[in-house]
């Protein structure tokens, strides 16, 4: 009676086999050209956006009187305060491509809920990283996904989220509103907003995914500056470590800025 038991519980009522079980319900891998082509898309904006809006005006009076405001966006990645180097630059617009995207790609707290964002830090900061690490966080990913709401359908974490963007965004062009161009766009704010909102989606899509991707802002050669971050797999679906980093999307590297 038993191995009946066990024989009926793989079928389903019309005695076929179950297909999959209960883990084809959870979010599914997106081919790496639908993975490629969406940040890319979003990064592509962030781009346009500058060329649009900004222009490379020399501001070097700027610096000190700018120098809160735009220490607000300073990013990792650069050599020196954003604000001497932006005063030197010969083309502060690459700069603000650069901010831009950092701030669009690499702030998970502004655009997914904590419950997405909490774990994986503790995770990366604990000095004795559990060595199946990637591949529990591979199925935590996934399960998460599934039985938390989105984020889109989370209307008390939405109304957050576009408050947090809204001021993101205004920061943002009050920081650079030396460098507006001659002739910016009169909806340049709702269209930064636009950007926010599709750079959220895409941190979601990236979120769910078994294979853990991630950005590339190593700028090579030394000196140089990275204006858009490249995109690298870097586990397999069950994630498990590539034995090299599965290269997405190239970034754009600048050597003079």
């Amino acid at each position: 009676m038993s191995d009946y038991y066990v024989k009926r519980s793989m079928t389903n009522a019309s005695g076929e086999r179950r297909r999959g079980g209960w883990q084809e319900h959870l979010p599914q891998s997106l081919d790496d050209d639908t993975v490629r082509r969406r940040v890319k898309t979003v990064l592509d904006q962030a781009a346009v956006h500058v060329e649009n809006n900004f222009g490379d005006i020399s501001k070097a009076e700027e610096e000190e009187r700018e120098s809160d405001a735009l220490a607000a966006f300073q990013t990792p990645h650069l050599p020196a305060p954003l604000a001497r180097l932006i005063a030197q630059s010969r083309r502060p617009t690459l700069l603000i491509k650069h901010v831009l995207a950092y701030h669009l790609v690499a702030s998970p707290d502004l655009l997914l809920p904590p419950t997405m964002t909490e774990l994986p830090r503790v995770v990366d900061h604990r000095p004795d990283r559990p060595r199946a690490a990637s591949q529990a966080l591979s199925h935590w990913r996934r399960l998460t996904a599934y039985l938390y709401p989105a984020p889109a359908a989370d209307p008390a974490f939405l109304a957050h989220r576009n408050d947090c963007i809204e001021d993101q965004v205004d920061r943002f062009l009050g920081a650079f509103q030396p460098w507006l161009s001659s002739n910016p766009a009169a909806d340049r704010r709702q269209n930064l907003i636009a950007i926010f909102h599709a750079a959220a989606d895409v941190a979601y899509m990236l979120f769910s995914q078994p294979s853990a991707i991630e950005y590339d802002w190593a700028a090579r050669p030394d000196g140089a500056l990275v204006s858009l971050p490249g995109l690298h797999k870097l586990t397999d679906e069950s994630g498990s470590p590539l034995p090299y980093a599965h290269v997405l999307l190239l970034p754009v590297v600048v050597s003079s800025f």
